[in-house]
């Protein structure tokens, strides 16, 4: 979790999903190489499959979604020697916990626990 850059109350679900992948995709391209791209990608598909997959399946549970970075004024600069991630997306699911299932697209079964925050 990074410090004070939090998203406007009035944005829907997906709105949040879309800037968090936005702004991790903005801070992997000017830092790193294709393969890290390719990582990101994969990893802002798995967090939108997962959220958007609750709300679409499970209307019921609240999904309170906060987009942290390093700095709120400028969300893509860390403060002098902090280290970590650069852009973080916590999500409060309510009421919890929350147990599911879910498949990969090579059909590997997980199974899905999330109890609060995520």
């Amino acid at each position: 979790k990074g410090g004070a850059g939090r998203m406007a109350e009035g944005q829907t679900l997906n709105q949040k999903v879309e800037r968090f992948r936005d702004l991790a995709t903005q801070l992997t391209s000017a830092s790193s190489g294709e393969a890290s791209q390719a990582q990101c990608d994969t990893a802002c598909r798995f967090v939108e499959a997962l959220l958007l997959g609750v709300a679409k399946h499970l209307p019921q549970v609240r999904i309170e979604v906060e987009i942290l970075t390093a700095s709120g004024s400028a969300p893509l600069e860390w403060p002098a020697g902090v280290q970590g991630p650069l852009v973080s997306l916590v999500a409060r699911l309510t009421p919890g916990p929350i147990i599911g299932e879910m498949a990969t697209r090579s059909r590997l079964p997980l199974d899905v626990w999330i109890d609060g925050e995520l």
